[in-house]
């Protein structure tokens, strides 16, 4: 009964499917046959619009360009109308050629009536819109043509070499052998060339447009750009005008108490003195005169020569005139610089600059022992954390712990710091901090022309004497005793006192534009 049941469902199932596989394949049909009506249309339409195109284009004599009347065909196949084709051929008996295709002909071809064409004139003639009746209200109606002057004719054909519209007759007479077209296909010629022109012109206008608009944007942008950086000049030279007006004030308080220090310090020199100075004769004052003649001669014309070692004997001088100012001259409370040499021999040591901490605007030569202040401007220098960035200054590559040491300095002209500093001197920051006694680390003396001055930690103490043109000056560092003592024409010009840290020191210079900076050897 199982079986029978399945079998009877399965049944059913077929039958459906059957039924609906009919369904489908009607549907099918009717689709199929729709298509065939819309095929069937389609080509009737296109047939019809071809029908029109001919009636239009083919059905009319190349002659007057209206539907043939009495149409015929010569032997090249064209068909013209009989009247068309007699005129055009008058007045030639023997060789005569085709108006369209200009093939010649020996003798003038028969001119037999075209039958078909004829059949097809009419069926045009009926068919033709002109024929219907359509509403013409509104209907613009065209001009008179064009006549030929020479021949009256209406100008019917282009001649391209000529570029002007010429009637059959000068077409055959004047333009034979040129290329000529019907005055349609010139027309359709020239729409066509004006279309692709007007299309190509607006386009252009279309990209002008758009420059123009980049253009203004760009204008509107410089514009505003310009207002904002005209404001930024301004308000930085503002700015400068402000600050440099603020340093001038600073500037002139600075030389202000200079000048009242440097009275303050003379100041009491001069009431020190005696109220009643007594006048010796001339006859007394003469044998001191001579002597500090001689004197002076020595320290100041020949100051290399007295500050050679005791072995060392001059060619100019003699010993006889040495040994009157010896015995006549008494021992000074401060020893004079010749003096000083004797003991300072021991101690001299030959020093170099060191080129890892130069700035960029010195320069360093005789194996780096001297020092210049290029005034053309900073060399090229790779880069180093030792380097003194900002400051004109430089160290020397030896450096001390312990002990006695001198050395000396031959300076150009007097605008530089010489001292001595530690290691941990400032050297990447702008302004005076990194300058050898302006800061904690380091003890230098200023050689000014108008004053020497004594530096460290940023505080200055004013030094009596003044400095012009090229001279020496010797440092002597006595690291367990700390001092730092500075000579100078014969003489001492002035001492630090600390205690120093046990760390390096290293002898410094801070060089002015034009200054030159040369470590002396021992014994020159």
């Amino acid at each position: 009964g199982g079986n029978a049941q399945k079998q009877k469902k399965q049944a059913i199932i077929r039958l459906e499917e059957e039924e609906e596989e009919e369904e489908e394949e009607e549907e099918e049909e009717e689709e199929f046959k729709n298509w065939n009506y819309f095929i069937f249309l389609l080509y009737r339409l296109v047939y019809i619009a071809s029908w029109s195109f001919l009636m239009d284009d083919f059905m009319q004599c190349p002659i007057c360009l209206d539907s043939f009347k009495v149409p015929v065909t010569i032997p090249c196949g064209h068909s013209f109308c009989k009247n068309c084709i007699s005129e055009y051929w008058e007045g030639k008996e023997k060789e005569v050629h085709c108006p369209f295709c200009k093939e010649t002909f020996k003798l003038r071809p028969q001119l037999n009536r075209n039958v078909s064409m004829s059949v097809l004139t009419e069926m045009a003639s009926t068919q033709s819109p002109g024929t219907r009746d359509v509403c013409t209200v509104g209907a613009e109606t065209t001009g008179p043509e064009e006549i030929c002057e020479r021949h009256q004719k209406p100008l019917l054909i282009y001649c391209v070499r000529e570029g002007m519209c010429v009637c059959y007759e000068c077409s055959v007479n004047e333009c034979q052998g040129h290329e000529t077209l019907s005055v349609g296909e010139e027309l359709r010629n020239r729409e066509a060339e004006l279309k692709k022109k007007s299309a190509e012109i607006q386009k252009q206008q279309e990209v002008t447009k758009q420059t123009r608009a980049e253009l203004t944007y760009n204008m509107e942008k410089e514009k505003v750009s310009l207002q904002q950086t005209s404001l930024w000049i301004n308000c930085k030279f503002s700015q400068l005008m402000k600050l440099l007006a603020e340093k001038q004030e600073v500037m002139q308080h600075f030389l202000d108490r200079q000048q009242e220090e440097s009275r303050m310090v003379e100041v009491p020199a001069f009431t020190e003195l005696p109220v009643d100075l007594h006048v010796c004769p001339q006859e007394e004052l003469s044998p001191v005169t001579d002597v500090l003649s001689r004197v002076s001669k020595l320290l100041c014309e020949d100051l290399d020569r007295a500050l050679q070692p005791p072995g060392g004997h001059d060619k100019d001088s003699s010993p006889q005139d040495k040994r009157p100012i010896l015995a006549v001259v008494p021992s000074p409370a401060t020893p004079s610089f010749p003096a000083e040499r004797l003991g300072l021999d021991a101690n001299y040591c030959s020093l170099t600059f060191d080129p890892c901490t130069a700035n960029a605007h010195l320069l360093l030569s005789r194996r780096n022992r001297k020092a210049e202040h290029l005034v053309s401007g900073p060399c090229t220098v790779p880069s180093d954390q030792r380097r003194f960035e900002h400051t004109w200054q430089v160290l020397c590559a030896q450096g001390f712990t312990g002990g006695r040491h001198f050395w000396e300095l031959e300076v150009s002209k007097p605008w530089a710091y010489l001292g001595i500093t530690y290691a941990g001197i400032p050297r990447k920051e702008k302004g005076q901090r990194c300058m050898v006694g302006r800061n904690q680390f380091s003890w230098s003396l200023q050689l000014d022309e108008r004053q020497l001055g004594a530096w460290h930690d940023g505080r200055r103490e004013a030094v009596l004497g003044q400095i012009q043109g090229p001279m020496r000056i010797g440092l002597l560092l006595d690291y367990e005793a700390g001092t730092l003592t500075y000579y100078g024409k014969g003489h001492e010009l002035h001492t630090f006192h600390s205690v120093f840290s046990g760390e390096q020191l290293y002898p410094a210079c801070w060089i002015g534009e034009g200054v030159s900076v040369t470590l002396c050897d021992p014994g020159t």
